[in-house]
């Protein structure tokens, strides 16, 4: 026969044991979707402005990031700029060449955060590092026109020092960019350009201006379960 006390003393008894599973499986659960959203990343593209009076480019970048706090995120990028700069003459006054420098980017890099939850604005300031692949190349235009880029590459190591805002998803940044000097070359790969007299190391700063948005983790003032 059934003893419905001690069946009450035993559900009674492992009740409180089945709750506090269900609550850690919860808790669980919370703490690993926090987790996944502390994993970003995004698309960035933007306009470059050397150290010129009326030349610039154009970059773009792949963006991963890991939120450490709600302040302060952590990653590496990978980035590409093509940039025209430094027009030159000869002593006939005609506009006859100019340069061109691509640069590939690998960077680590971590911003600051100006964050209050739940505004959905989030103003940064930030820094990074890393290897820079230089390709710079003097181009002549008129009838010479040699079509051939076979001209070396440079490793750099350089930084960046950025700040703008973020908003929800978008993102909108103010970068400077530090990379050494490099070499300039012809397109026949004489360096310096025979036609260039006077010829100083080539330049590689730049300004740029970014626009972006970044997927994964969570949007600005969006809750942690969300």
């Amino acid at each position: 026969m059934i003893n419905f006390r001690s069946v009450l003393f035993y559900v009674l008894l492992v009740l409180p044991l089945i709750a506090t599973f269900a609550q850690e499986s919860h808790h669980d659960e919370y703490i690993d979707q926090v987790q996944r959203n502390r994993f970003r990343y995004g698309l960035n593209a933007g306009l470059a402005f050397p150290n010129s009076k009326k030349i610039g480019g154009i970059e773009a970048d792949f963006d991963v990031r890991f939120r450490v706090t709600e302040k302060i995120n952590v990653g590496g990028r990978i980035g590409w700029a093509d940039i025209k700069k430094n027009e030159g003459t000869r002593g006939d006054a005609v506009n006859n060449y100019y340069t061109s420098t691509v640069i590939v980017s690998g960077l680590v890099h971590s911003d600051y955060y100006f964050y209050e939850y739940p505004k959905y604005f989030a103003p940064f300031v930030g820094l990074g590092f890393g290897v820079f692949d230089v390709s710079s190349i003097s181009i002549k235009t008129g009838d010479n026109v040699i079509t051939s880029r076979n001209y070396a590459v440079e490793y750099k190591f350089g930084g960046v020092i950025r700040g703008g805002f973020e908003y929800r998803r978008f993102r909108l940044a103010l970068e400077f960019n530090l990379i050494p000097s490099t070499k300039l070359y012809d397109q026949l790969g004489n360096t310096p350009p025979t036609y260039i007299k006077d010829v100083i190391p080539n330049s590689n700063n730049y300004l740029s201006l970014r626009i972006g948005f970044f997927l994964g983790g969570r949007a600005w003032g969006d809750d942690h379960r969300d």
